[in-house]
């Protein structure tokens, strides 16, 4: 008896790898912005979503920066800066200061790259002196949080 070709017999399917969960990105970002809102050195956190919605109806909507980081925060820089303004006068002696960090999360196991347009919004950072940081977790996060806040204290 044969079986007929509508139900051919082969290997069966391979099944796609599924990353487990810790590895995502998605699970990253959440341990971060947990262990931010825990740092006494972090007044503020905010959790940046870009992307675009198509509804049913025919409408498209855009939203956030394209590029833009996952995450900011405010960081607070207590201690004195003696920074100057084209005459020579401080612009802040002594009190807390605050720096502005953009914070791109990356999936745990390595396969989360930046896309141009995340490469573009880091440059932009870069030349105007705001730490841009790319983490995988969220203790990496936070040493680079401290490396921040102390590197104003003296």
């Amino acid at each position: 008896m044969s079986l007929p070709q509508e139900m051919p017999i082969g290997p069966p399917k391979r099944r796609r790898k599924r990353t487990p969960k810790k590895d995502l990105e998605g699970t990253v970002i959440r341990e971060c912005l947990r262990a931010l809102r825990a740092c006494s050195a972090v007044v503020y956190v905010e959790r940046r979503n870009t992307g675009a919605v198509l509804f049913q109806g025919g409408g498209f909507v855009r939203f956030g920066h394209v590029g833009a980081a996952d995450i900011w925060c405010l960081v607070k820089l207590p201690g004195y800066r003696a920074r100057k303004d084209r005459d020579g006068f401080p612009l802040q002696q002594r009190g807390i200061l605050y720096q502005h960090v953009e914070i791109e999360c990356k999936r745990a196991d390595g396969k989360g790259r930046q896309s141009p347009n995340q490469k573009r919004f880091q440059e932009l950072c870069d030349s105007c002196g705001i730490p841009y940081i790319l983490t995988t977790s969220a203790q990496e996060l936070m040493t680079k949080i401290d490396e921040i806040s102390s590197c104003w204290n003296h």
